[in-house]
């Protein structure tokens, strides 16, 4: 999963009709994310679009690993409740 710190993203997908221009299906700025479906999904994730830097970006990379940490941290400091929130907001990106 990665956020988007700073710059813009475009997220595309190949053209339905096997020509060359690809369709252009959203554009993500800084606090958006993409890639969640690696953190929920088990077992390989079959990558449908492509995402393009259209000017020069930062994104921050959390892997699976890195979240169950976050989860465990959070939990043994009392803050099950933040983990929650944070959570949420990852899902809610995903669905």
């Amino acid at each position: 999963m990665y956020i988007v710190l700073t710059g813009k993203i475009e997220l595309r997908t190949a053209p339905p009709d096997g020509g060359y221009k690809p369709n252009t299906i959203g554009t993500l700025i800084g606090g958006d994310s993409l890639g969640e479906e690696g953190i929920y999904k088990v077992g390989p994730v079959l990558r449908k679009d492509s995402a393009y830097a259209e000017e020069d970006s930062y994104l921050m990379e959390l892997s699976k690993e890195i979240l169950v940490k976050a989860k465990e941290t959070m939990e043994v400091e009392g803050l099950g409740m933040d983990w929650f929130t944070l959570n949420n907001n990852i899902k809610r990106q995903y669905l």
